[in-house]
């Protein structure tokens, strides 16, 4: 039997998180980070949770596997992530989510062709003079958020974003920076046109916003946001990647619950923030003791859907249903 057909095998047969260190007490790291490398992130999770050696064995994938995608752009993985560390800076777009989609769940038929980087609004030039002096990179455009011009992104025009700017190699590679209003890079993407992209990774953290949707391919749009040209391409080109969408309220989990109870984290009304329990976050590495303390605090961003219903006009009273599809899966 192949390694891979092994492996495969392996993989389908993992119990529950309880019955794991069984499984594994005399599997060797080895072994477990080939398991790893072909398991889905829900299957990460599962591994990760059973005990204290998994949990770092799982990691330590994760964090090979981050320095490998951030490899694509520059030539130093480590030295960038500390970048993104002490700026504050996270990515989000295709590129995390591609990378939060593993094994079994992994695209085969695109790959990210650029890297989008989300700034608070006091370090962002940091990002940029790194860049160019570092990695040899190159100022392309700077759009700010007043310019009004139809090539001007309408996520870029949307009170959370003060500035992009587009930068590139000889080699073509290229990166946006993206400089939040406020001092938290995280504002942008609770503006975004639906929650397929409400994900990021920073230099230590993945967040997934909608985890039981996002990882089985399916986004719900912002019901508030205003029909859009630069969206409906977003959405055409997801959809041509294998993902599906809907509104809130039409969707195949419609949340079900009243206003007299506590309301599920699906419901387009209910203020979400990315520490949530809904949010699925996994801190893969440990922050270097040398950080430098912020000059500014940085706040964690809430959001809410909002719109006229969330599928049952927030009526019945089954909430059980729409908590577990898209509550935390660890």
């Amino acid at each position: 039997m192949s390694a891979s057909i092994l492996l495969n095998n392996t993989v389908s047969a993992i119990p529950a998180s309880s019955a794991i260190p069984a499984f594994t007490k005399q599997v060797p790291n080895e072994i477990i980070l080939m398991i790893c490398e072909v398991s889905t992130l829900e299957t990460l999770c599962r591994i990760r949770s059973s005990n204290k050696r998994l949990r770092q064995v799982v990691d330590r994938h994760l964090r090979e596997s981050w320095n490998t995608v951030l490899k694509q752009y520059v030539d130093e993985a480590v030295p960038f992530r500390k970048l993104l560390r002490d700026t504050r800076s996270v990515i989000s777009g295709s590129t995390a989510l591609h990378f939060l989609l593993r094994g079994p769940d992994a695209p085969v038929d695109w790959q990210p062709k650029d890297l989008d980087i989300y700034c608070p609004l006091t370090t962002a030039a940091d990002v940029v003079d790194y860049l160019i002096v570092h990695e040899g990179f190159r100022v392309e455009k700077t759009m700010a958020s007043r310019d009004r011009s139809p090539n001007v992104h309408n996520e870029y025009s949307n009170g959370a974003i003060a500035s992009v700017i587009t930068m590139s190699t000889p080699k073509g590679l290229k990166v946006d920076i993206i400089a939040a209003t406020r001092n938290s890079p995280l504002l942008p993407l609770t503006h975004f046109w639906g929650t397929l992209v409400t994900n990021y990774i920073s230099a230590d953290t993945l967040c997934v916003s909608y985890p039981r949707l996002t990882l089985r391919r399916f986004g719900l749009l912002n019901p508030t946001r205003k029909p859009a040209l630069r969206a409906a391409v977003c959405v055409d080109k997801y959809m041509k990647r294998g993902f599906d969408f809907t509104r809130f309220g039409l969707g195949l989990y419609p949340p079900r619950h009243t206003p007299f109870t506590m309301r599920p984290l699906h419901c387009p009304h209910t203020f979400r923030t990315f520490h949530d329990a809904g949010c699925l976050r996994i801190h893969f590495d440990e922050p270097l003791l040398d950080r430098p303390l912020a000059l500014f605090p940085t706040f964690d961003p809430m959001w809410r859907w909002g719109g006229a219903h969330c599928g049952d006009g927030c009526r019945a009273t089954d909430t059980k249903r729409c908590i577990h599809l898209v509550g935390n899966i660890e």
